[in-house]
Order: C-alpha cells, then sequence, then structure tokens
C-alpha cells in the first residue's frame, strides 16, 4: 500500500474502453489481466502485459465479477438479465457460456470460495443470498435468511477461509453468516447506518477478516 501511494511510476492506460458505467473490475491470481463489467452488457478482458482485449458480450447490465482462485482461466459473472454465468477465456468469447442460476430477478454480485472453488455465493435482487455448486446447476444448495431468505440482496463476499459470508440488503443492516447455515451468525445494526436504493459493495478486512 505504502509503495501505492509514494510510487511516481506512471500508471497504464489500458485500451478498451466501456460505454457507460463500470460496475465491477477483478484481477486474475498474478495481477496481470484486469476483468471489468458495466451497464454496457459486457465483461472486457484486459492483458496488462500485451495490452490486448477480449470483449465477452452479456444480454443485460453486468454487476458482479469473479475469477476463480485455482484457475486464472475461468471467471464468474452476474447480470441484470438473472442469469450467473461461468466463462473460460481460452473459449471463443462468442462461444455459449456455462450458467450457473437463471432467475427472473438480478444478480448484483457473485463470488468463488476461495477454497472450495466449486462453491460460489450470490446476492441477488429479489431472492436474497445464496449458495451454489458448480455441479448442481439451475438449483441453490442453500438460501440465506432463515425465515426471511426473500431479502433483496445487492453484495456478498466470502472471508478468506471461505467458512463465512458477509452480505448487505436492502433496507436491512449487513450480516454475518456461517457458509452451512441458513440463520445468521450477528447482524450489523447501527442507527447511523441505512441502505435503500444506492448499489453498495461490502469486504472482510484485517489480518483475520475480523
Amino acid at each position: 500500500m505504502e509503495q501505492a501511494i509514494h510510487s511516481r511510476v506512471k500508471p497504464i492506460q489500458l485500451k478498451g474502453e466501456h460505454h457507460s458505467n463500470i460496475f465491477c473490475l477483478a484481477f486474475n491470481s498474478g495481477n496481470t489481466k484486469v476483468f471489468s463489467g458495466g451497464n454496457d452488457e459486457q465483461v472486457i478482458l484486459h492483458d496488462v502485459e500485451s495490452e490486448t482485449l477480449d470483449v465477452f458480450a452479456h444480454e443485460d447490465a453486468v454487476y458482479g465479477l469473479s475469477v476463480s482462485p485455482v484457475n486464472d482461466n475461468i471467471f464468474a459473472s452476474s447480470s441484470d438479465d438473472g442469469r450467473v454465468l461461468i466463462w473460460d477465456i481460452r473459449e471463443s468469447p462468442h462461444g455459449e457460456p456455462f450458467c450457473l442460476a437463471n432467475y427472473p430477478s438480478a444478480f448484483h454480485s457473485v463470488m468463488f470460495n476461495p477454497v472450495e472453488p466449486r462453491l460460489l455465493a450470490t446476492a441477488n435482487s429479489k431472492e436474497g443470498v445464496g449458495l451454489w455448486d458448480i455441479r448442481k446447476p439451475q438449483s441453490s444448495l442453500l438460501r440465506y435468511g432463515g425465515n426471511l431468505s426473500l431479502q433483496s440482496a445487492m453484495s456478498v463476499r466470502f472471508n478468506s477461509n471461505g467458512t463465512q459470508l458477509l452480505a448487505l440488503r436492502r433496507r436491512l443492516p449487513p450480516v454475518l453468516y456461517d457458509i452451512h447455515s441458513r440463520l445468521p451468525v450477528f447482524q450489523f445494526d447501527n442507527q447511523g447506518y441505512f441502505n435503500s436504493c444506492t448499489m453498495k459493495s461490502c469486504c472482510f478486512a484485517g489480518d483475520r477478516d475480523q
């Protein structure tokens, strides 16, 4: 962080350009590729070293991106069209991706589990927070929230061990889950926090995700 703040190295200007708002970014494990998605219904893969790019067209705005923790060629996207798609950048960008989920409502966030990469977490605008297994597409393993699982969710993140989920919900406080239980571990309620209409994101922080 210190080097990034005080470095005199000039930033690299990427060749690709979106035509509207950019909603999400992701890096591969070597920080040599940048994935960007946005309101122009596409994901652009920027290769920082070769200065080339690939474009992966979607049918609606792209809200979330996540690169596989074990394979830099695989990434997931979540979209306003209600789909979560798994892409392989070694295949043609015009090919048909693997569809993990397909709902009538928008998926605002997706993330691979950093330890069990076959598992992914999603945040959906109507169906709330879900856990998925790529071996069982079109049906979630678990929907979080207990008796109130139908909650509008906009962001979800795994901790570094892949054992807990942090999620943001509309008009409700941020919430922490153990991945194997639909009931909350803790809700971070505070009178100074209110989440109504704008899109927000969350993440764990600290050396122990505390």
